[in-house]
């Protein structure tokens, strides 16, 4: 039978591999997954030919490649970090990228990509016995392939609002609604997406906000404990020589990053060492602050030392449409690392309480960096984040799965 009698077979179709040092929420899925005794086997956004010629971002894009000819397998050890362990990872490759440039953002080349990787997906897969009973998509130039396994159960993991993304190809945001149509199961991490499943059928929709490994970020050198910020032998070498308090940021630096709050508040603050952990460069007149330092990615295992050794977290993100769903999944590993936390100001945020310090304007943004340094976390913390686990939001997918097989 698929999926053996330990467990169940899943596919999982990301756009962010494991060759990025970011951890996404898939990524948790996957790992929960496959500890609890299912075969699990990812696949990130494809390579193409034309990645090569890229001037930005050729270390990552080696990488990809390399994984690419790696074939499917466990992520290497740097990487694995334990969260990748027992998942199957890969990076297909096609020879027509998808963009958002005519003819390159058209149904047509949506196809034509497909084609170039379907083959050698089903191929490898036959060459581990793999045969999916669940497909979980999140990448949305995968629905040819996903909607080809007709007997696995189709999920659909909805985590941005894509029409919001001003790279994102015209025929990617056009599959949207035919992916909701045909999926099984569709998970929306804000509620404020629920209008693009009006019409559709409820019982099929999950609520699964992101989430957080509380003991993965609060551990410390004596054990477990709830965000320990005491000086240790864990302290990252890049802080050395750090005096003044830490504000962080940690993830991708694209289209969703307020900048002009950022550079407003290391502009004001220059008794705070402010410190970015991205694949992605920051702008140049960042570098140029003597408090302003750039980390170029930080493997998940080694994150919470990073976190623990910090004054206070930041999320300063634009109030956009595209942000304005956003549930970010770095505000939890904040909180769960003992840190306060200062935002934006979205709706979001308000409409699930987040128990963070939020601002509307670079002024106020500033000020509740200096308030969060001086005061310290908000009450509430714990409550909230115990109602945010990634193993609670596994057992309800699976509750779901087993109804519809």
């Amino acid at each position: 039978m698929p999926g053996g009698s330990c467990g169940l077979n899943f596919l999982f179709l990301d756009t962010v591999g494991y060759e990025s040092a970011l951890r996404l929420s898939s990524h948790h899925f996957e790992r929960i997954l496959a500890g609890r005794g299912h075969r699990v086997v990812a696949l990130a956004a494809p390579v193409t030919p034309l990645h090569r010629l890229a001037r930005s971002g050729r270390r990552a894009i080696a990488r990809r490649f390399e994984f690419h000819r790696r074939g499917l397998a466990e992520a290497p050890q740097g990487l694995q970090s334990g969260a990748a362990k027992g998942v199957l990872n890969w990076v297909p490759k096609t020879w027509l990228p998808v963009k958002n440039v005519y003819p390159l953002n058209t149904p047509r080349a949506l196809e034509l990509a497909a084609s170039g990787y379907m083959d050698d997906v089903r191929r490898r897969l036959a060459g581990i016995d793999f045969v999916p009973d669940v497909v979980s998509i999140e990448n949305l130039a995968y629905g040819e392939l996903a909607r080809s396994f007709t007997d696995a159960v189709l999920h659909y993991r909805m985590v941005d609002c894509v029409e919001g993304f001003t790279d994102m190809p015209r025929c990617m945001i056009e599959a949207e609604p035919g992916l909701l149509n045909d999926a099984d199961l569709v998970s929306i991490t804000s509620r404020q997406f629920a209008g693009k499943l009006a019409g559709r059928n409820e019982s099929k929709v999950i609520y699964a906000p992101n989430a957080v490994d509380i003991e993965h970020f609060a551990r410390s050198e004596g054990g477990p404990t709830f965000g320990s910020s005491s000086a240790s032998s864990d302290r990252p070498a890049e802080y050395a020589g750090f005096e003044r308090p830490i504000a962080i940021y940690v993830g991708a630096l694209r289209g969703w990053f307020d900048w002009e709050m950022l550079l407003e508040a290391v502009r004001r603050l220059p008794e705070v060492e402010f410190v970015l952990i991205s694949p992605d460069r920051p702008r140049e007149d960042y570098s140029a602050f003597r408090n302003a330092r750039w980390i170029p990615g930080v493997d998940y295992e080694r994150l919470p030392a990073y976190l623990r050794h910090a004054s206070v977290g930041l999320v300063p993100f634009l109030d956009s449409p595209l942000v304005a769903p956003v549930n970010p999944m770095k505000m939890y590993e904040y909180l769960a690392a003992g840190l306060p936390v200062v935002c934006g100001d979205w709706a979001e945020l308000r409409r699930i309480g987040a128990p963070v310090r939020r601002a509307r304007t670079a002024a106020e943004f500033a000020t509740g960096i200096k308030q969060a340094i001086r005061e310290g976390p908000l009450r509430d913390r714990r409550d909230f984040l115990a109602s945010h686990s990634w193993e609670a939001e596994v057992d309800d997918l699976l509750g779901r799965i087993g109804e519809l097989r």
